[in-house]
């Protein structure tokens, strides 16, 4: 048996101005947050393969990750949903830290996003281009966005609905997730399931935020309704926030990761 959470005050309105008292309430820094993927990231040397590239031509990035994919021991659509969920972490993510902390940030530009897939999981680079927006139209068009790369992602690559859509929502709570053992739980848990609600999209439907306790340390996790088949991959793993397979991971790893 874990303490009951003491009842903390919560000023209701900007989910931004909340997460700063939940900020102090954790003792984290500002500072200790901010995402290294935004320290003056810039294009790569060798010419890569955008974001851009990737929505205009499916089809002939579906043949290339197929070439990849036995060369790897894997499938396409593993590899998609794989690499959509890294997409999402590696640059919508830090982009909604930046935002909460700083009240500002730029929009993802698709052309100036790049992936190496030189490792096996993929990763993704990105340059800043235009002008920071504010919370309101960050929202509005970053909804647009991943409701427009749905289609290709879904339709062109396979990648399920429930895979896309939490892994999208993962990213739209990256920094609650940064405070999910540091933040009073219930008032983490309720604060990013209301910013959630605000995206017009469905990342909202495959995201649930739950209150938990490992060793006795109160904490919250989100929990993802749609798997990103990490696991299928060679030597791959359960992701901490995987919902389908959380009783298995937990009796054997005893913690999120």
């Amino acid at each position: 048996m874990t303490a009951a959470e003491p009842v903390i005050f919560e000023p209701q309105g900007d989910p931004l101005d909340t997460y700063q008292l939940l900020l102090e309430q954790s003792g984290c820094s500002a500072s200790a947050l901010r995402p290294e993927a935004l320290a003056d990231p810039v294009p790569p040397d060798q010419p890569t393969l955008s974001l851009a590239d990737i929505l205009s031509k499916p089809q002939a990035f579906r043949a290339l990750l197929q070439g990849v994919a036995v060369h790897q021991g894997s499938d396409t659509r593993t590899l998609a949903s794989v690499l959509h969920q890294n997409l999402a972490l590696q640059v919508i993510g830090p982009l909604v830290v930046e935002l909460f902390l700083d009240g500002q940030t730029t929009l993802p530009e698709p052309s100036a996003i790049w992936l190496d897939l030189t490792d096996m999981s993929g990763q993704w680079h990105f340059e800043r281009r235009g002008t920071k927006v504010g919370k309101e139209e960050f929202i509005e068009q970053v909804a647009d966005q991943t409701r427009d790369w749905y289609r290709v992602f879904r339709k062109e690559l396979g990648v399920s609905a429930g895979a896309y859509w939490s892994s999208t929502g993962l990213a739209f709570c990256a920094p609650y997730s940064a405070l999910y053992k540091q933040a009073p739980p219930a008032s983490l848990c309720r604060q990013a399931t209301d910013w959630l609600q605000g995206f017009d999209c469905d990342a909202h439907r495959f995201i649930d935020w739950i209150p938990f306790s490992v060793d006795q340390q109160p904490c919250a996790i989100p929990q993802r309704r749609g798997c990103c088949q990490k696991y299928r991959l060679p030597e791959g793993a359960y992701c901490g926030t995987c919902g389908i397979y959380r009783k298995e991971r937990l009796k054997s790893q005893g913690t999120p990761t």
